[in-house]
């Protein structure tokens, strides 16, 4: 697997949810649940693609004049109810996919990673995200919320 971005800081991320590991990585990677979880983030967050290994992932939102803006990843590997790994390669604006820029070189190889584990007969779910320093005050925030909502969804069986 490719080294993280060193210009990079990775975040960590987890919470116990009291249901199996299944019911929170189908809460994670649904259509419905993606867009609940991520709402912290952005208030239109949606993805395209197919969450399969090796896939891009688009992963959406509109900016201010309601044009898309957003991250392009790769994904490296998925695990039924174990794991998510994704890899960063390129973002998009206006609408486009951009992947060679200097702004998309500097996000390559930077890493969102998902680990579900059992514990206690529940799920524990840890994240590790690679942020840029000008983001990480935003990150701290936002995921705590995202974690919340997934345990939420995932405790009530909403998917």
């Amino acid at each position: 697997m490719e080294k993280s971005n060193s210009n990079f800081k990775t975040l960590h991320f987890e919470v116990y949810i009291s249901v199996a590991p299944k019911i929170v990585f189908d809460n994670i990677i649904s259509k419905s649940g993606f867009e609940a979880w991520t709402y912290p983030f952005s208030k239109t967050s949606k993805f395209e693609g197919k969450w399969e290994e090796g896939e891009t992932l688009r992963f959406i939102s509109l900016d201010e004049n309601d044009q898309q803006v957003g991250m392009l990843a790769k994904l490296k590997s998925l695990k039924t109810s174990k794991e998510i790994i994704i890899e960063y390669v390129g973002y998009i604006k206006n609408g486009k996919d951009i992947y060679d820029d200097e702004q998309a070189k500097s996000i390559h190889h930077t890493m969102e990673k998902y680990f579900l584990t059992t514990e206690n007969n529940g799920t524990r779910l840890k994240i590790e995200s690679d942020v840029a320093p000008e983001h990480e005050k935003l990150f701290n925030e936002c995921w705590p919320q995202s974690l919340s909502i997934i345990k939420k969804m995932s405790e009530s069986n909403e998917v």
